[in-house]
């Protein structure tokens, strides 16, 4: 068969691989869905959905605006007040501003919030806050974002346009949620 086979090789030219669009891949993944005989389940359908299509979207459409996000001053005291707020709130990392809510200094990290000492300024703390963090622009897409988080082990952004006027936050959950196309709810979170 091997001289056949490069004989009609010569004669009809190499065979074209078979190349399909995110849209025609949906489709395809859909219809399996749709089959009583193939594994493919909804939750699966919705991932793969899901996946093809979060490199289209901007961190705009899927970030939290700066007038709903939770933030602190620099020079907030570790106070019991303070740390009732925290746990009522229920997030994991806050952005922590110097000044004015446009000038973001750092992040705070909620669970190093525990071996501090009391009644210290936040940006005193010796763990739980952190100078860098990722910057984000609202038009840059969410495949890109993610990449840059995952590299620098993050999972907060700083949104901020050109100006460097800031914008609001994403996190890695954001972004996750926009993958699996349902949104994750923990015990912290209201229903």
């Amino acid at each position: 068969t091997l001289p056949i086979a490069w004989t009609l090789d010569r004669l009809l030219g190499q065979e074209m691989q078979s190349m399909y669009t995110k849209h025609e891949i949906m489709e395809i993944i859909s219809e399996h869905e749709d089959s009583a005989d193939s594994p493919i389940d909804e939750d699966e359908e919705r991932i793969v959905h899901g996946a093809l299509q979060f490199s289209h979207t901007t961190v705009r459409e899927v970030m939290t605006p700066k007038e709903k996000v939770v933030m602190f001053e620099e020079q907030k005291r570790l106070t019991d007040d303070f740390f009732e707020s925290v746990t009522t709130l229920g997030f994991s990392r806050y952005p922590v501003y110097s000044g004015s809510r446009e000038n973001i200094v750092g992040i705070l990290f909620t669970k190093d919030l525990l071996t501090e000492d009391d009644d210290i300024a936040l940006n005193k703390t010796d763990d739980a806050f952190e100078k860098g963090f990722i910057v984000a622009r609202p038009g840059e897409m969410l495949d890109i974002v993610l990449a840059r988080m995952l590299k620098k082990h993050q999972h907060m952004c700083i949104v901020k346009n050109r100006n460097d006027n800031f914008m609001g936050v994403i996190t890695l959950e954001d972004i996750i949620e926009e993958i699996i196309q349902q949104e994750i709810t923990d015990e912290d979170d209201e229903v």
